[in-house]
């Protein structure tokens, strides 16, 4: 009884506190769609602007969450009339504004629509799945009006019983059956997302930072124990890279396992100020223990920046009409960078393993316009000619941070790193005082050197390829673009995997000469190799093997399950002969055996925790 009476005494305190008072119905949904209602907080103007976001930070994408909203209606004060008009896909103009009792509307999830266009990232989306989740990115559930969005929002849940918000908010009160969540304003809304389900977490404390661990995992194949052993170091690590407190006093992980395909096709994960969201998919612990390393640590990143270093076009973010900054190098491609060369330094992964993200990126950066001034792209990515180019942030942008990390050791003879020009950014500005995005360069470069200023302007502002065999000189290794050579191969073929579990050939586009000899075909499912099942559990040392001992000449057995003309299983033997097969390899990284003594030493200060 003290709760329920607390709760509504809080209730009534929120009326009189002139705020937004959402009521949000998780338990009776109408064909799976949440029912909402707004009693608004009061205004001083005679005609209002109600709007649902276009575009949220984090996304750099148009998404129009207002599509996602049916049914809105005004609901007037006793014998008044309200005249409601729709402007555009998200906002609504209401008149007059004192005569409105509540405001009324359906939310249906971005997860699941039959709208394909503009689809939403999943991390950026909603997901209704009533009695099982919902995942609730707030400003795909809640508008604000134009103007009045420094107001106060309280949100108040119906609930299925034992569900919890796992979120990073900690102003709210909880019950069996209805929670209050509690927010500064609607900028604060956006920031914390929910997930709303039966509870697994865990809690963990890193030096005076409270980090909790969220997991939602259908099929119960992953944990939120699990996932903190996985973390636990990385946040030391982070820990670290901070200089030995983390940035934040609390911070939440939202992970959401699917085990199906999104709509998206992608997975992944949004960053917020003290939170982040991860959609990723529900496999074996084993085959993603590393993306999850990965992908946090990207996230947690953002903390440094675009969240504490920013420009103005961040920090008085417009949601349906903003102006996107310059700097998606920065805010996207150093955070991308320090994310898998941290856990280099801290030993999480080893020298080689960070080399070869570094040359996937130089590969993936080949399919984008390497003319494209970044800076520009990055002022431009809401229009669709440069928004095709804006996956390049996290390879091509990932090299400029590792570039800039190189000359900056160069030029301080080992003592100047990139991490420690964005901590000294992050002294400079810092989370509410936004730099201004056409100074950021001169910034840079007076407090740093001349070869940076000089090097941001010509490659990130301007249109030149990075110069990525100079910078990795540097440091004794040479980069070579292309090279032929001669080796053993697997013949080529491109494979995955069913639901079974099983590898399976998808495609023979590049076959080569040794895989020629087999007449594979596509669909063939791979058996064994050399009388070895071939698994996803052997698949790794079978290979490692094949190409370290076999010898040209030496006989090679597949064994393919393949179907015949009436579509039913048969094994098939496949014999052929070891050969070595001649190729070009573009992006190789090699020592150079005749490095100077600065060379190495600036290769053990970017690649060493000395």
């Amino acid at each position: 009884m003290k709760k329920l009476f607390f709760l509504f005494s809080f209730v009534s305190l929120i009326k009189a506190q002139d705020a937004y008072q959402y009521n949000v119905d998780l338990v009776n949904l109408e064909n799976k769609r949440v029912k909402v209602e707004l009693i608004p907080p009061t205004f001083n103007s005679d005609t209002i602007t109600y709007c649902f976001p276009a575009v949220v930070p984090g996304t750099y994408e148009k998404y129009d969450f207002g599509r996602f909203i049916q049914d809105l209606k005004v609901v007037p004060k006793k014998n008044a009339n309200v005249f409601l008009k729709k402007i555009d896909e998200n906002c609504y103009k209401i008149y007059p504004s004192k005569d409105i009792d509540k405001i009324v509307y359906y939310v249906t999830d971005t997860w699941h629509t039959s709208i394909k266009e503009k689809i939403v990232f999943e991390p950026a989306g909603t997901s209704i799945l009533p009695d099982s989740v919902f995942v609730i990115n707030n400003f795909g559930f809640y508008g604000y009006f134009r103007n009045y969005d420094n107001k106060p929002i309280y949100i108040n849940y119906t609930k299925p019983k034992g569900f919890y918000p796992a979120t990073a908010i900690t102003t709210f009160t909880l019950s069996e059956t209805k929670d209050v969540l509690q927010y500064k304003n609607y900028h604060e809304l956006a920031d914390f997302p929910v997930i709303y389900s039966i509870p697994d977490t865990t809690t963990l404390n890193i030096h005076n930072t409270k980090v909790l661990i969220s997991c939602y995992s259908p099929n119960k194949k992953l944990t939120s124990q699990y996932i903190s052993s996985l973390l636990q170091n990385l946040l030391y690590a982070l820990t670290n890279f901070f200089e030995g407190q983390l940035p934040v006093n609390k911070y939440a992980f939202l992970f959401y396992f699917t085990d199906k395909g999104t709509l998206s096709g992608a997975s992944g994960a949004l960053e917020h100020n003290q939170s982040s969201l991860y959609v990723l998919p529900e496999i074996d612990s084993i085959y993603i223990s590393q993306t999850i390393r990965d992908v946090a640590a990207h996230e947690f990143l953002h903390i440094l920046t675009p969240l504490t270093i920013h420009s103005e076009e961040i920090e008085y973010f417009d949601f349906n009409y903003p102006k996107m900054s310059k700097h998606l190098w920065l805010y996207e491609g150093t955070t991308e960078y320090h994310a898998h060369y941290l856990q280099e330094k801290e030993g999480l992964i080893s020298p080689d393993e960070f080399l070869n993200v570094i040359l996937e990126k130089i590969h993936n950066a080949d399919g984008f316009n390497d003319t494209m001034s970044f800076t520009k792209m990055s002022e431009n990515v809401l229009l669709p000619y440069y928004h095709q180019n804006y996956n390049n942030v996290y390879e091509k942008g990932a090299l400029i941070g590792m570039c800039l990390d190189i000359l900056l050791l160069k030029e301080s003879k080992g003592t100047y790193s990139l991490r420690k020009l964005l901590l000294d950014l992050s002294k400079k500005y810092g989370a509410s005082k936004p730099f201004k995005d056409d100074a950021l360069f001169d910034e840079i470069e007076q407090m740093t050197y001349p070869s940076i200023g000089l090097f941001l302007r010509r490659y990130v502002e301007g249109t030149k390829p990075l110069p990525l065999s100079e910078i990795f000189s540097y440091v004794g290794l040479k980069f070579i673009k292309e090279k032929e050579i001669e080796e053993i191969t697997f013949g080529g073929i491109d494979v995955s995997v069913n639901e079974n579990e099983q590898i399976y050939i998808t495609s023979l586009d590049n076959i080569d000469e040794f895989g020629k000899q087999f007449k594979f075909k596509e669909g063939d499912i791979i058996y064994s190799f050399n009388n070895r099942l071939f698994t996803l559990e052997s698949a790794e040392e079978i290979l490692s093997e094949f190409s370290t001992t076999a010898k040209v000449g030496d006989p090679v057995v597949f064994e393919v399950i393949r179907k015949d003309k009436k579509g039913n299983n048969q094994t098939v033997k496949l014999k052929g002969k070891v050969k070595k097969v001649k190729r070009v390899i573009k992006n190789t990284i090699d020592i150079d055996e005749n490095m100077s003594e600065e060379q190495k030493f600036l290769l053990k200060k970017w690649l060493t925790n000395e």
